[in-house]
């Protein structure tokens, strides 16, 4: 139970589910949307013609030239379809989606650095090979619907003729133009084919990490820590503040240290060399304030000495 738990909740294990499901779907819109002349109703004589009839082209060059583009675009299709699907699993399984990542072609291509060069150049490799059997297959769907359109309506039948094969063909229609969405994009921008809500692979699957090119990462990440930290001159000093009222000149009691540039640093010397003025200014008026209180008390004391020495 806990294992069923386990795969329910794994991204890459659903993903693939859908993704199978939903090829199994659309090979079903290959089969309707390519062999027109075999699935849409054609007239034959006084009845509705059989697939069988429908596969026999007697002499007529049209209809044999709409049976070899429909069946060579179902194979481009399927080739299409079976890179869709291969490139669909090769995405799950390297890379994920990450909604806390930006998605741009910098950010991701950034993101695949974690992957060895081997991977990153296969999956590189498979998108541009759907990107390529998309295009082939959009340009032979059209030259066949068009030629498919005159055969069909050669031996048309009634309304049932015109509703199937417009149908079947939006049905094609939808799938390559969300096909075009998914193949016509940066190198670093993997839409997913199978995911309707257009999910975009942007992260690389931490198990699927290349440790050595972290490694890597993290041994230039410090070299430029390091040179920036030259070139801004960066100094550890330590942070003196006011404990009490008056006083500026002792550290913090817990030692506490502070990172400042050169100019934060000058611009604390020249605050510190005010405040320690200011500090010495209250200090002897403070001194004078006490000297005159004490004259003032021993003028009062001789006062009441020569006040006593009249009386007597």
């Amino acid at each position: 139970m806990e294992y069923v738990k386990a795969k329910l909740n794994d991204q890459d294990f659903m993903q693939k589910v859908n993704s199978g499901v939903t090829f199994t779907l659309e090979m079903y819109r290959v089969l309707v949307s390519t062999l027109l002349i075999l699935f849409v109703p054609q007239k034959c004589g006084d009845h509705v013609c059989s697939y069988s009839e429908n596969m026999n082209a007697a002499d007529n060059k049209l209809y044999t030239a709409g049976l070899f583009f429909n069946f060579l675009t179902m194979c481009l299709a399927t080739i299409m379809y079976s890179i869709e699907f291969k490139r669909e699993n090769r995405l799950i399984t390297y890379l994920e989606v990450n909604k806390g990542k930006p998605c741009d072609n910098e950010s991701v291509g950034e993101a695949l650095t974690h992957l060895s060069e081997p991977r990153r150049n296969n999956i590189w490799k498979l998108d541009k090979q759907y990107q390529r059997a998309a295009y082939i297959t959009m340009f032979f769907f059209v030259i066949n619907t068009i030629i498919s359109g005159c055969t069909v309506y050669n031996y048309y039948l009634d309304g049932q003729t015109t509703t199937t094969f417009i149908t079947n063909v939006l049905f094609m229609v939808a799938k390559l133009s969300d096909v075009y969405a998914t193949a016509n994009t940066e190198p670093n921008v993997f839409y997913s084919a199978y995911l309707k809500s257009k999910v975009q692979y942007n992260d690389v699957d931490p198990d699927k990490y290349d440790t050595c090119q972290i490694e890597n990462n993290e041994e230039h990440s410090n070299q430029k820590e390091d040179e920036d930290q030259k070139d801004t001159g960066i100094t550890i000093v330590e942070v003196q503040a006011q404990q009490e009222h008056n006083e500026i000149n002792e550290p913090f009691s817990n030692n506490q240290y502070k990172i400042l540039s050169t100019s934060e640093i000058e611009i604390l010397e020249q605050v510190r060399e005010p405040l320690t003025r200011v500090d010495t200014v209250i200090d002897i008026v403070r001194e004078q304030e006490e000297k005159q209180e004490d004259e003032k008390q021993e003028d009062e004391k001789q006062e009441e000495q020569f006040g006593v020495d009249s009386m007597v």
